[in-house]
């Protein structure tokens, strides 16, 4: 009926949709392809601009020549060490300050030549960086603050003789991760700062040349102590590397615990740190070849070292 095709006609109309609805449909999708356009366009630009061709040149650059000077600073410690080997030590410990000021200088240097750094920026970055830092690298990081309360603290210094735990040997190199010590027996032991400092550090010389080395000799328990005194005396006094500004101490103390014995302990400063275990060898030789010139050793097939 007519009624009823003029009622359709009306619902065919309320249902297509109007043309500015469509118009305003399109320029909404539009927008969206443009502004995700413009933020790639923008996204590579500063890509583009962060690493360019003369900022990676520049960045290597900055590399090469951080990494020649360090080089040629151990050169120039090592040579002022040797040239003035009496102020080792106070020329030694002004090293790894230095080193630690080239890294910060340019580790400044990078990130000031990527970003081109503002005060908003920097506050940003630290923030930002902070955060992420504190979850990514939690022992390096702990590892890095050791090494700068060392350098800052000084509990010892490059040249000192310490011993952690059962780690004992000569400062070699104190770096903002990790400690280097040289052994007794010449093996180069790497330590991070971060178990340096929650331990408790023995140190022989604490920025002293110098040190006290104590020798342990064996005789039987029956011996004559006075002669053993003179002995062990004259054996320490003798040694060309014994600091004879210093007093030196001979000790007796009688061990049951496998056989009767007699420890002689001989407690003297030796010139020189690194000279520990050649003082320690050199009056061992010389008491022993007097203790046993002096038959001291007569009752030695009873002798036993506790």
């Amino acid at each position: 009926s007519l009624v009823s095709e003029r009622a359709k006609e009306k619902k065919a109309k309320a249902q297509a949709p109007s043309p500015k609805k469509e118009k305003q449909k399109e320029a909404s999708v539009g927008d969206v392809k443009k502004n995700v356009q413009d933020n790639v366009n923008e996204t590579l630009t500063t890509f583009t601009d962060i690493f360019s061709f003369s900022r990676i040149i520049t960045i290597l650059l900055i590399m090469v020549f951080v990494w020649l000077f360090l080089k040629i600073l151990d050169w120039f410690f090592t040579y002022l060490v040797d040239r003035f080997n009496r102020h080792r030590l106070k020329i030694l410990r002004a090293q790894p300050v230095v080193k630690v000021l080239v890294w910060v200088i340019a580790s400044w240097a990078l990130v000031n030549t990527l970003f081109d750094l503002s005060a908003a920026t920097i506050m940003a970055f630290m923030t930002t960086s902070a955060v992420a830092l504190g979850f990514a690298a939690q022992d390096i990081l702990k590892n890095i603050f050791g090494g700068l309360l060392i350098l800052f603290d000084r509990p010892f210094q490059i040249g000192d003789r310490i011993q952690v735990k059962d780690k004992y040997g000569e400062v070699k190199n104190i770096g903002l991760r990790t400690t280097q010590i040289n052994t007794l027996d010449d093996s180069m032991v790497t330590i991070p700062n971060s178990a340096i400092v929650s331990e408790s550090v023995s140190n022989a010389n604490s920025g002293a040349l110098d040190c006290m080395v104590v020798v342990d000799l064996w005789l039987p328990i029956d011996i004559n102590v006075e002669k053993a005194r003179i002995i062990a005396f004259e054996a320490a006094i003798t040694s060309r590397y014994l600091n004879v500004d210093k007093p030196v101490v001979i000790l007796f103390f009688d061990h049951f615990t496998h056989a009767p014995a007699t420890n002689v302990k001989i407690k003297a400063y030796v010139l020189d740190a690194r000279y520990e275990k050649a003082f320690a060898g050199d009056v061992t030789e010389a008491a022993k070849k007097a203790f046993k010139e002096a038959s001291l050793y007569k009752d030695a097939k009873n002798l036993s070292s506790p």
